[in-house]
C-alpha cells in the first residue's frame, strides 16, 4: 500500500526525465543494506520521481541492471551520456594506484593511508577535485574516495 495513492503521479519529473529514459549514474559508488548498488559509468532506466526525502524534487528512481529495487539519485549523479572515456592522468577503470598522501578517516568512515592500493573508479566528482583527480575505491571503505593526482602513484 506504499506505492498506491490517491492522487495521480506528476505529469513532469525533475529533470525532465521520463519513464525509461536510459542514464548514467556519475557519482561514487555505494552499496545499499538492500544489496543494491550504484557505481559510476553504470546504466540504469528511470522509473519516475524520487521519493526519499532528501531526494523530491532534486531526483529521480533509477533502476540498475542486477538491483532488487529502484534506487533514488540525485540530479547531479547522472547524465544521459555516457561517461568520459578519457580521465584525468589517464587513468581507466581499475587501475591500481598507491595513495601517496597523508593519512585520514573521513566522517563516513572511509579511509585513506599512505601507501595503500585502491582501485581508480572515475574521475574525480568533489568540486575541488574535477579535472585534477581521480575516485578510488581502497579495500574496508564503504565508498570511493576523491583523491588528487598528485597523492596518487603507480607504482
Amino acid at each position: 500500500l506504499t506505492q498506491l495513492s490517491r492522487t495521480p503521479p506528476p505529469k513532469e519529473w525533475p529533470g525532465d526525465y521520463k519513464l525509461n529514459d536510459m542514464v548514467y549514474f556519475m557519482g561514487a559508488n555505494k552499496t545499499y543494506p538492500s544489496g543494491n548498488k550504484v557505481e559510476y559509468g553504470h546504466s540504469g532506466k528511470v522509473k519516475g520521481p524520487a521519493t526519499a526525502k532528501d531526494f523530491v524534487g532534486k531526483g529521480v528512481l533509477v533502476m540498475f541492471p542486477g538491483n532488487k529495487g529502484n534506487v533514488n539519485c540525485y540530479l547531479t549523479q547522472l547524465s544521459r551520456t555516457p561517461p568520459p572515456k578519457e580521465w584525468p592522468g589517464d587513468y581507466k577503470l581499475n587501475d591500481m594506484v598507491y595513495f601517496m598522501g597523508a593519512n585520514k578517516t573521513y566522517p563516513s568512515g572511509n579511509k585513506v593511508e599512505y601507501g595503500h592500493s585502491g582501485k581508480v573508479k572515475g574521475p574525480a566528482t568533489a568540486k575541488d577535485f574535477v579535472g585534477k583527480g581521480v575516485l578510488v575505491m581502497f579495500p574496508g571503505n564503504k565508498g570511493n574516495v576523491n583523491c588528487y593526482l598528485t597523492q596518487l602513484s603507480r607504482t
